[in-house]
Order: structure tokens, then C-alpha cells, then sequence
């Protein structure tokens, strides 16, 4: 089969290793009863492909090492070809996408091997491409959200709805979903506000996404360049900051007094609708006391400087999640591992704020 297979590693010369080839042995053997072989139809890239060979990932335990030579990539979307003896959800001719936990037999290649665990169906109405460059960047977003535990008790109570994908072209949508999120499930969001940074990123884009369009989330803040603002916008942000000419504490806190604010007019509005008024209570029982703040923020930068500035900008019951670790990620000595937890407890200590 045709692959691009990685030969080794190379850390001065990464794209060194990497070679198109056509003649690279297909998988056949299933290595469990839960195997699904994936014939695929788009693969999605991601920096982690790099990493691998540039051996950042190598002397690292959570990280294996895939056996070179070795077909790269991580995520992808095609058809199922063949499955394990102990595979339900799945049979072959199902159209699926899914993501890996190691790199041998990845999804830079015609066929690819999953467990069956790694996969879910093609929703109806989403073209190859989109579903192959969803489940990394998508499954980090939606796991952020999810760290917030009223968001996760009200994603949990959903109840999901599963249907047969089937064929679609890229912006067809003769099949699109129903309803999605709280809103279909007739809750209001517990968030009322959440500052995502790096908004404009593969992460940061499914953050909004999901944070408007699925958990309904009244205020969206999103950090990007000018140049990235209308996209941001176009996914659901309500407003975005200009990180390189805007001083993004300020303006944030900014917009979060004055959605309190609006919230409280409505609170207080004889005309005001029940639900409405229910819907920012908390707000309106003490609207003085201190200063609105956010609720959560949602780092996908990284660097202390960010930390500091989502500690002040969050209220006393505020979460702050990063995608970027304080600590190297391929770093796995003792040392580093302590270091996070030193670094995030002095960060507690001195801001007061629950992470």
C-alpha cells in the first residue's frame, strides 16, 4: 500500500526521515480482538507527527515510540475494512474517525489499525476532511470544558444521541444533526463566562465551538491576532481580543462587568422573564460586593504570565485549565514532575484561587 513512512529520528533534520513509499506492507493481522482496520480517506496532521521524530518523545514512558520504519500520524477518518472477533460497535463498511494512542501503523497511509475504543462514527453531514482534523484538537477542547465539573455533570446528563453515518460530500447537508447541547436538553449553561486563549489555534477554535454552539455558554472572550478576529467570530466568540495591540486582562474584565451588568437589568426588569431572571440569580444577589470576574479560562499558550493574569481575572469559584503544562511533557524525571506541582501551589498560595 501507499504510505509516507518515517525511517527514524532526526532532531537537526525531522523531514529528513520521512519518505512516500508504495510498496509499504499492508496491516492484516488483527493484534487484538478489539482491532479495527481502517481503510483511510483523509489523515489529519498535527505537531505531534513532528515530535516523534525529532525525538522529543523519546525517553519519554507516556509517549511509546513507534517501530520504525512506521506510517505517521495520529488521527484520521475512512472506512472500516475488517474488525476483531470482540468488536460491537462497529462492523465493516462503517464510515469512522478516530485518533491513536501510538504511531505504529498510523494513519499516513491507505490502511490504518485502531482499537476499537479509538474510534467513533462519522457523524451524518461532516465531510472527510473535517472528520479527520477533529478528534485531536476536538477531544483536547471538549476534555478542557469537561474539567469543569458543572459542565461535566450536565454533559453526562445528556442523553447522546447515535445514528449510521453515511456518505456525505464536504457542505452537504441534507443530513444535519438536531439540536445540539444544553439548549436541546432545555438547561441553561452553569458557566456564565469563559476567557479562551489562544482562540484561533486548533484547540483554541473547537474551545469556542463547543463553548458557544454545544454547552451554551453566554459569554465567550477569545484571545487571537486581528487578522484571525472574523474567524474567531464566526465561530461563536461574542467578543475577541487582540492580544498583540490590547491589553487583554483589562479589556476581559471589562466585558465581564458589563455582561454582569446587563444581566443584572434584566434580573431587575419588571418585564424580565422568570427563566431569564433565573438564569443569572447568583449574579444579582450581590451584585456589589466585588467586581464580576470570569467563571473559566481556557489556556492554550501557556507561560506563567498567563497564569498570573487568569488567577486575577477569575472569580473565587473560577477554574483555570491549560492545554500547556508548566512542566516539560517530555520531560519525565522526578524533577519535573515535582516542579508542576511546586510551580501550581505557589501559584494557589498567592492568588487564592481554586484550579
Amino acid at each position: 500500500m501507499r504510505a509516507y513512512v518515517a525511517k527514524g529520528i532526526n532532531s537537526a533534520d525531522p523531514l529528513s526521515v520521512f519518505s512516500y513509499i508504495l510498496d509499504h506492507p499492508e496491516p492484516t493481522v488483527l493484534a487484538t480482538d478489539t482491532t479495527v482496520l481502517v481503510r483511510i480517506a483523509y489523515a489529519g496532521v498535527n505537531p505531534a507527527d513532528l515530535q516523534y521524530v525529532n525525538g522529543q518523545y523519546e525517553h519519554a514512558p507516556a509517549h511509546p515510540m513507534p517501530r520504525f520504519p512506521s506510517p505517521m500520524g495520529v488521527e484520521g477518518a475512512g472506512v472500516v475494512a475488517r474488525v476483531g472477533s470482540k468488536v460491537s460497535r462497529f462492523k465493516p463498511g462503517d464510515h469512522v474517525m478516530g485518533l491513536h494512542r501510538r504511531l505504529d501503523e498510523g494513519t499516513f497511509a491507505e490502511i490504518a489499525s485502531f482499537e476499537e475504543d479509538e474510534l467513533a462514527l462519522k457523524p451524518p453531514g461532516v465531510c472527510w476532511q473535517v472528520a479527520a482534523a477533529t478528534p485531536v484538537a476536538g477531544v483536547t477542547a471538549l476534555s478542557a470544558l469537561l474539567c469543569c465539573k458543572v459542565l461535566k455533570a450536565a454533559y453526562e446528563g445528556m442523553a447522546p444521541a447515535h445514528s449510521r453515518s453515511e456518505s456525505t460530500a464536504c457542505g452537504d447537508t441534507h443530513a444535519a444533526a438536531g439540536p445540539l447541547g444544553l439548549a436541546a436538553a432545555g438547561a441553561p449553561s452553569p458557566v456564565k463566562s469563559v476567557l479562551i486563549l489562544g482562540a484561533s489555534g486548533g484547540v483554541g477554535s473547537f474551545s469556542v465551538l463547543l463553548a458557544k454552539h454545544f454547552f451554551h455558554i453566554p459569554l465567550v472572550l477569545a484571545t487571537c491576532s486581528a487578522r484571525n478576529a472574523q474567524y474567531v467570530q464566526q465561530l461563536g466568540a461574542d467578543v475577541t481580543i487582540d492580544y498583540t495591540g490590547e491589553d487583554v486582562e483589562q479589556r476581559a474584565l471589562q466585558e465581564a462587568q458589563q455582561f454582569a451588568g446587563a444581566a443584572a437589568t434584566t434580573c431587575t426588569s419588571p418585564a424580565a422573564e422568570v427563566p431569564a431572571c433565573a438564569a443569572v440569580q447568583s449574579q444579582c444577589d450581590s451584585p456589589r460586593k466585588s467586581k464580576p470576574k470570569l467563571d473559566l479560562i481556557i489556556d492554550n499558550v501557556g507561560g506563567s504570565e498567563h497564569m498570573s493574569m487568569a488567577c486575577r481575572l477569575l472569580s473565587a469559584a473560577g477554574l483555570y485549565v491549560t492545554s500547556v503544562p508548566l512542566a516539560d511533557p517530555q520531560d519525565s524525571s522526578l524533577s519535573s514532575v515535582l516542579s508542576f506541582f511546586v510551580n501550581l501551589g505557589v501559584k494557589k498560595l498567592q492568588h487564592k484561587v481554586a484550579y
